[in-house]
């Protein structure tokens, strides 16, 4: 019997659902959301079966039983935002075979309602997120409140604590008489057309592997294009022009994205420039918005093995707008990634790369970039030198340097 259809292929393969996110899962787990009203839905990777690929087009009641074959029943938990955090990081774990251990965890879980990060490797990582653990956390669109409350959709099995799940003492708010299977067919029948937007996991990006976190140089604006320019990880092979901006607040059903245009190195492979058009990367990047992120595709040439499991590794750096946070950025030059920042008014932003700190990584940040639009452009807010504001040279990043050295 069909129950509706969908514009994408549902990808039931073992191998694929234990390491990235799929159309299959992102199925199951709004289906168990949407059902139990939950903020959050999860399934572990162990319950989708069949391990096939149905094609695009009717979706029947033997294809999601087939997926969903053990009768789970559908529960609903209550968790903190701190118990969140434990129960996604619950499900980072080492590939299970020889010699794909050495490639870092893999992720074991689908999920629906909630977006982030994992790292595969320690030495990529934030130094505040270690070795399998988890971070840029938005559940419905915001960042996780670790204090906060919500409720997550389950099967039975993981909410008795199946595959690792921390979830056995916490409170169960809804015990459904429905199956799993039964829950995510109510599902589809009320959708009718399941689109390629809401389960594409290129659309989607609900679980986001990165290699290496990357520093944003500058954000230069030159008529209808905008370009970001980044530090290229030491170990990048060669580059692919696949490269997004995305904006992990983004309301639901799928965060904003703009894909760039072009990419192209600086200075051999030391810098990568990451070209957007204008109009698109004004969609994702507002002036006030602090949480945008840019993926690049690469080839990495210490985990060049790992690519059995995954098609790339994936760098990320963060992609700030120019918001006035009370701090005199209103309207600043974005010269490395955050606007700069004028802390005692008076006009020049001694602040130069937006940290908070004025330090002497500020005057190296504008001797490095003085030739830039973001500072060329804005001549008067670098005038340390107190000669007029006609140029940026060294003699105001001298001045800024005894300033901040004195």
């Amino acid at each position: 019997m069909t129950f509706g259809e969908s514009e994408v292929a549902l990808d039931a393969r073992a191998n694929v659902n234990y390491h990235e996110e799929t159309t299959t899962g992102n199925l199951i787990t709004d289906g168990a959301r949407a059902y139990a009203e939950a903020d959050v839905g999860i399934t572990n990777a162990g319950g989708i079966r069949s391990n096939t690929v149905y094609p695009a087009g009717p979706v029947t009641r033997g294809e999601i039983n087939s997926i969903l074959a053990f009768g789970n029943a559908l529960v609903k938990v209550r968790v903190t935002g701190a118990e969140l955090r434990d129960v996604l990081t619950s499900q980072l774990a080492p590939i299970g075979s020889s010699p794909a251990e050495q490639y870092g965890p893999e992720i074991q879980q689908q999920v629906s309602g909630v977006r982030f990060e994992w790292y595969p490797h320690t030495d990529a990582a934030d130094p505040q997120v270690g070795d399998g653990e988890v971070r840029e956390i938005y559940v419905g669109g915001e960042p996780l409140n670790d204090s906060a409350n919500y409720t997550v959709a389950v099967n039975s099995y993981i909410a008795d604590g199946g595959s690792g799940y921390p979830l056995a003492d916490e409170p169960r708010v809804g015990s459904y008489n429905v199956t799993m299977a039964e829950a995510v067919l109510a599902y589809i029948e009320q959708r009718g057309m399941l689109t390629e937007a809401e389960l594409d996991p290129a659309v989607q990006s609900r679980m986001r592997r990165v290699n290496r976190d990357v520093e944003t140089v500058s954000v230069d604006r030159e008529n209808d294009t905008v370009t970001v320019v980044v530090e290229a990880p030491s170990q990048l092979a060669s580059y692919s022009q696949s490269f997004v901006l995305r904006d992990w607040s983004g309301d639901e059903p799928h965060p904003e994205v703009a894909t760039a245009e072009r990419v192209r190195s600086l200075d051999g492979t030391s810098r990568l420039a990451v070209e957007f058009d204008a109009s698109a990367y004004d969609r994702v990047v507002d002036a006030d918005d602090e949480n945008v992120d840019l993926y690049g595709s690469y080839n990495d040439t210490e985990y060049a093995d790992e690519f059995e499991y995954f098609e790339s590794a994936v760098l990320n750096a963060e992609v700030a707008g120019s918001a006035d946070d009370g701090n005199g950025t209103d309207g600043a030059p974005v010269v490395v990634g955050r606007p700069a920042r004028d802390p005692d008014g008076d006009g020049r932003y001694e602040d130069v790369n937006g940290d908070g700190a004025l330090t002497l990584s500020d005057p190296t940040a504008l001797f490095v970039n003085r030739e830039r639009p973001a500072v060329t452009g804005n001549a008067s807010a670098f005038d340390f030198a107190d000669d007029g504001g006609v140029g940026v040279g060294v003699g105001d990043v001298t001045a800024l340097f005894d300033e901040l050295s004195g």
